[in-house]
C-alpha cells in the first residue's frame, strides 16, 4: 500500500481546498521530508484527512473518547467530541477528505469521506457523513453499504486503522510522550504503540524454557563429570578378560554336554512294552524270601507253564529285576 494524493476542504483550521500530490515534484523525488509551521497552521489536519478518508476516524476524536466531552454545535445541536464530524471548520456548510493510493492488487483506489450540513447551509444540521471507494484504474465506483466500502478498504491497504496508526501514522501526543518518557517506560510505550504485546510474551515463554533447559543440561553434564573413563590399556584388558570367560564357558558347555551324552541311567531306559514292570496288568513283581542273585533276569521260560494257569492268560511276563512269586 502506498499514498499517492491527500486532498481536502474545510478541515479544522484548513480553510478551503488543499492538495498533497506525492506523485509530483518536488515530492515525488524526495526520499524524506518534513510537514512544518506554526501551532495552527494545519500540520495535524493534514493526517487527520488521510485517516477520514480511509477510515472515517482519527487518532485525536479518538482520544477524544476518554474525555467523555460533549460539545454544542453551531445549531445548539450536542454532539460528543470525538464524533469526527467536528473536524468541519466552523463557518463552512460541506467538506471532504480524501486519499488516493496504490492498493496490495496493483490498481490505484480513491477513498473519499464528505460531510455537510442541511440545505447546504453554513448554521443548517450536520448531516451523516458518506464514504465513497473509486477505482481510478477502471474508472468505476465500488457498490455496498458504508461499512463494506470500509472493510473493504481495509482489505485493499491491508492494514486496518489500529494497525495503521502504530505502523504508519503516529498520533502527535504519543510521540511526544515518548520522547519525555524515561528510558525504562519507553519499551512499553513503544509496545503499545507498535502492538507488539504478544511478542513480549513469547520472549518472556522463551526465557523460562531456556532456563529449564539449561538447568537440565547442567544436571546431566555433573553427571558426566563423575563417570571415570577407562584408559587404552584398562578397556584393551578387560576385553581380553571377557574373550577368555567366554571360551571357559564355551567348554565346560561342551564337556557337560558329552559328558550326559556317555553316562545314561538304566531307569531312563524305556520298557519293552512301552511301561513300567511295577504297573504291568495281570501279575506282580514282589521279592521273594532269600538274596537276590547276581544280576538274575526272569526269562519267560521261568513262569509255571501249567495248562489254565494266570500266565497263559495274561501273556508274556516283564523282565523283572526280582525275585517272583506267582499266584494263579
Amino acid at each position: 500500500m502506498k499514498i499517492l494524493a491527500i486532498r481536502g476542504r474545510n478541515l479544522a483550521s484548513l480553510e478551503g481546498d488543499f492538495d498533497v500530490d506525492f506523485t509530483a515534484e518536488p515530492l515525488l523525488s524526495a526520499g524524506i521530508f518534513a510537514i512544518s509551521g506554526p501551532t495552527g497552521a494545519g500540520k495535524s489536519t493534514i493526517l487527520d484527512a488521510m485517516c477520514l478518508a480511509l477510515f472515517a476516524r482519527t487518532p485525536r476524536t479518538d482520544q477524544a473518547k476518554e474525555n467523555n466531552v460533549r460539545l454544542r454545535d453551531v445549531n445548539e445541536e450536542v454532539l460528543p467530541q470525538s464524533d469526527p464530524r467536528f473536524l468541519l471548520r466552523r463557518g463552512t456548510a460541506s467538506g471532504y477528505a480524501e486519499v488516493d493510493f496504490l492498493a496490495l492488487n496493483g490498481h490505484r483506489y480513491r477513498s473519499r469521506w464528505s460531510v455537510g450540513r442541511a440545505r447546504d447551509k453554513e448554521n443548517g444540521r450536520l448531516q451523516s457523513p458518506r464514504v465513497t471507494l473509486y477505482n481510478i484504474d477502471k474508472e468505476e465506483e465500488e457498490q455496498g453499504t458504508r461499512s463494506e466500502l470500509q472493510a473493504r478498504t481495509v482489505e485493499l491497504i491491508g492494514l486496518t486503522f489500529e494497525q495503521f496508526t502504530r505502523s504508519v501514522l503516529l498520533a502527535q501526543n504519543d510521540f511526544s510522550t515518548f520522547l519525555k518518557a524515561e528510558q525504562g517506560e519507553k519499551a512499553s510505550l513503544l509496545e503499545k504503540l507498535t502492538g507488539t504485546e504478544l511478542y513480549s510474551s513469547i520472549s518472556r515463554l522463551i526465557f523460562e524454557k531456556n532456563a529449564v533447559a539449561k538447568e537440565a543440561y547442567d544436571k546431566v553434564q555433573a553427571r558426566i563429570q563423575g563417570i571415570e573413563l577407562l584408559t587404552e590399556e584398562a578397556e584393551q584388558e578387560l576385553q581380553t578378560r571377557l574373550k577368555e570367560s567366554e571360551a571357559a564357558l564355551s567348554a565346560l558347555e561342551k564337556a557337560k554336554a558329552e559328558q550326559q551324552a556317555l553316562h545314561g541311567t538304566p531307569e531312563h531306559l524305556p520298557s519293552p512294552h512301552g511301561r513300567s514292570p511295577e504297573n504291568h496288568a495281570g501279575h506282580s513283581c514282589r521279592p521273594g524270601p532269600g538274596p537276590l542273585p547276581a544280576a538274575p533276569w526272569c526269562s519267560p521260560g521261568s513262569w509255571p507253564a501249567k495248562p489254565g494257569s494266570l500266565s497263559r492268560r495274561l501273556g508274556p511276563p516283564h523282565l523283572c529285576r526280582t525275585r517272583h512269586s506267582h499266584s494263579a
